[in-house]
């Protein structure tokens, strides 16, 4: 219970916006990914909103805060926190290219899949070693019928939901507690040795 309030604590210490509600933080050491992150994480929840208000209505239900914040995957959900963590290195591009669209339509179905998380969490579905593929079967089945819902002039978003693949979630799971740190801290190295200006989606 005290690490879980520390944590809230330095949460809420490390938020720089906020969407109707939904705080915006980030955890990593550049200072321009502060803004840049409110600025992204603010239009892929518009994208929400604006394309799937049933869904927009369950995170905001679900999610209390969006995190930027070096992980061994894209994203992932802290029921404790109920934050819905977010790896901006897999999304950060440059806002004038034309791929910046794809990018941003990732993020927000990549945000509904967490949410989900969040939802079944709420509904008293554990997520353990017999129920996890279940689940993320589920949340990835619902990421798609987002993506399912988007229209765009340039992008087929039929195809932005890859096809759930458990082989790596078996090997992740199967890793010990040191090892998953072990990855999170390499991660947080080489997010720091990048420079402020550099686009990773480039």
């Amino acid at each position: 219970m005290m690490w879980n309030r520390l944590r809230h604590y330095v949460l809420k210490s490390s938020v720089f916006g906020q969407y109707k509600g939904i705080l915006i933080a980030d955890l990593t050491a550049h200072q321009q990914y502060k803004t840049e992150f409110v600025a992204y994480i603010t239009q892929t929840l518009q994208v929400i909103e604006q394309n799937d208000p049933r869904r927009f209505r369950s995170i905001l239900c679900g999610l209390k805060f969006i995190c930027n914040t070096p992980l061994c995957s894209v994203g992932n959900y802290d029921h404790a926190l109920r934050c819905c963590g977010i790896d901006f290195t897999h999304y950060k591009c440059n806002p004038e290219k034309p791929e910046y669209e794809w990018w941003v339509a990732r993020g927000a179905s990549t945000i509904v899949h967490e949410a989900t998380h969040a939802r079944l969490h709420l509904f008293g579905i554990p997520y353990n070693s017999e129920t996890w593929e279940r689940v993320e079967r589920l949340c990835r089945l619902e990421q798609s019928r987002f993506a399912s819902r988007l229209k765009s002039d340039h992008y087929d978003f039929s195809k932005l939901v890859p096809e759930f693949d458990p082989t790596w979630w078996r090997q992740h799971r199967s890793a010990s507690w040191l090892q998953r740190r072990g990855r999170k801290v390499i991660r947080a190295y080489r997010d720091w040795k990048r420079t402020d200006t550099q686009h990773f989606s480039e």
